[in-house]
């Protein structure tokens, strides 16, 4: 897929990556320039600003790729992207089967079933982004991308862990981008009985889980879809809905586990500003989460460089709503365009 911008044309690599060797989708979204030839390939331009994005669960990078190809078109020539789904997680089945390849004994299986393996997973999707951008760069002296991490959901506890584990990931990163951030879990009374009754019990659940995804891998994929259409408004996301709901073997790949990140909050905002997003009705980012922030940020134990905005219209699983995507779109860009204001005042973009 490619789109013209001045001189340049935008270009979106989908395509499967082994990182810490599990097969995993990822999508580079950058500026290139046509070759003269016909039979020599784009040149892809340096960036000097990369947003490197981690979805929320169900883990797939897929649902996003769109949104983040609009944002660096409307960004322009400089800025790239870059996005990665979980290992184990994505719409092919043969590589959600973590259990048929633990088999053969060559990976390693707490990559894909814990949050510890995930976030080493996308620590070496970095390295992996930096050794690609290392091998275009043509001019030895010239400095390294900066980075701006944008994720959703539980995504964003990711980044903080990934950015908490490496400073020298840290000191290239200008800003995060968190949309309705899901980094800690403390449930009202009435979420708490279920939600510590599965957690204590994930083998029950799991298998629950799969059992329920056996019964609709029977029924006919058009009636999967004529539910899923009740949802979700975007084709391409209810195709990979259904896609994943006909997956037994997936139930165990999305059973994770959260805690406060306070802490990390704190120690990242002393080096780059963090933008988050929240939105109404929100089990995951809930109205007393942001509250919370707020708080601790005018008792000065979490710094002032936190923004925190509010859409009750807004949805947390909004990528799968058409019309909630681009006021989602105009949010990050605004954000990403006041983090660029503070560490180097520039025109508008």
């Amino acid at each position: 897929m490619t789109k013209m911008s001045s001189s340049r044309t935008t270009n979106v690599r989908e395509e499967v990556t082994s990182i810490l060797g599990w097969p995993t989708d990822t999508v580079a979204v950058d500026f290139v320039k046509q070759s003269s030839a016909p039979s020599r390939s784009p040149r892809i331009d340096c960036p000097h600003t990369i947003i490197i994005f981690i979805p929320g669960n169900p883990g797939c990078v897929g649902w996003y790729t769109r949104n983040l190809l609009e944002i660096v078109q409307r960004l322009g020539q400089g800025f790239a992207a870059r996005g990665i789904s979980y290992a184990g997680h994505s719409a092919d089945e043969s590589m959600t089967n973590v259990e048929a390849r633990l088999k053969s004994g060559e990976y390693d299986g707490s990559i894909p079933w814990t949050i510890d393996g995930q976030i080493l997973h996308k620590n070496a999707y970095v390295d992996h982004v930096l050794a690609e951008y290392r091998s275009l760069k043509g001019d030895k002296r010239r400095s390294l991308p900066r980075f701006i991490f944008m994720a959703h959901s539980i995504g964003c506890h990711m980044v903080e862990r990934l950015c908490v584990l490496r400073p020298d990931i840290l000191s290239q990163t200008v800003g995060l981008i968190h949309l309705m951030p899901f980094i800690r879990m403390k449930p009202l009374p009435l979420q708490a009985f279920p939600l510590n009754l599965g957690a204590a019990s994930p083998d029950a659940v799991i298998s629950i889980t799969r059992g329920i995804m056996y019964i609709l891998k029977s029924l006919p994929k058009p009636w999967l879809d004529g539910f899923a259409k009740l949802v979700f408004e975007d084709e391409t996301g209810r195709d990979l809905v259904v896609q994943l709901l006909r997956q037994p073997t997936y139930s165990k790949n999305i059973d994770a586990q959260y805690s406060k990140q306070v802490s990390s909050l704190r120690y990242i905002g002393k080096s780059c500003p963090i933008s988050m997003l929240y939105c109404g009705k929100d089990h995951w980012g809930p109205v007393f989460h942001q509250d919370e922030i707020k708080d601790l940020i005018s008792r000065n134990v979490l710094p002032k460089n936190i923004s925190i905005t509010y859409m009750p219209d807004l949805r947390h699983d909004y990528v799968s709503c058409d019309h909630m995507i681009p006021k989602v779109v105009n949010w990050c860009l605004q954000s990403i365009q006041n983090t660029l204001n503070v560490i180097e005042p520039r025109p508008r973009l």
